[in-house]
Parts: structure tokens; C-alpha cells; sequence
């Protein structure tokens, strides 16, 4: 079953941010685990964005969090954010194309 986590954050700090996510795409080319990701911002509280990422199952989603590369970006993002992130963690049980 796909698995989706949701991030939400808050940072003054989003080209910086957004470096990081482009370093860590580069740096993880051909061995990512995440299928997908949707970097969105929130219209009605400033600085506020919500990151969607897909994974293949829960299992890989788990595998993935215990990366070494996965820690060290973590590490870095907390550094650039206005406060501790919100997790939610998905299974996804209907997935359909409008």
C-alpha cells in the first residue's frame, strides 16, 4: 500500500530551503526512495508551506527515515525553520485522477 508523509513548517527562510530540497535531490539521484513530492505554501498564514511526499509503502517510507542521508537533511532543514514541524503520517486508501 502507498504511504504518504505531510510536513508541515513554518520559515522566513524559504530560498534557503529550497537550496537544501535542490541539493538533496542531486545528492540522492538514482537511490531516493520517495516517488513523489508537492511543495505547497499556505495562502492564509504567511510563511507557513506543507511538503507531501509519496512512498511506495509505509516499510520503505521507515527504511528511508533511517538513511543516513535522510538524517543529515532533516538536521539541516530544523536549522532553517521558524519552529518544530508537523508530521502526518498516511496510508493512502484512494487515490484517483480528476
Amino acid at each position: 500500500m502507498r504511504f504518504v508523509q505531510t510536513i508541515e513548517f513554518k520559515t522566513s527562510r524559504i530560498n534557503e530551503f529550497t537550496q537544501l530540497m535542490d541539493e538533496w535531490l542531486a545528492s540522492t539521484e538514482g537511490s531516493r526512495i520517495p516517488t513523489r513530492g508537492l511543495m505547497t505554501k499556505d495562502r492564509d498564514r504567511a510563511d507557513t508551506y506543507i511538503q507531501i511526499v509519496e512512498f511506495p509503502s509505509h516499510e520503505e517510507a521507515m527504511e528511508n527515515s533511517n538513511r543516513a542521508d535522510t538524517s543529515a537533511f532533516a538536521e539541516r532543514m530544523s536549522k532553517l525553520l521558524d519552529g518544530p514541524p508537523v508530521y502526518r503520517n498516511l496510508d493512502v486508501v484512494r487515490d484517483e485522477d480528476f
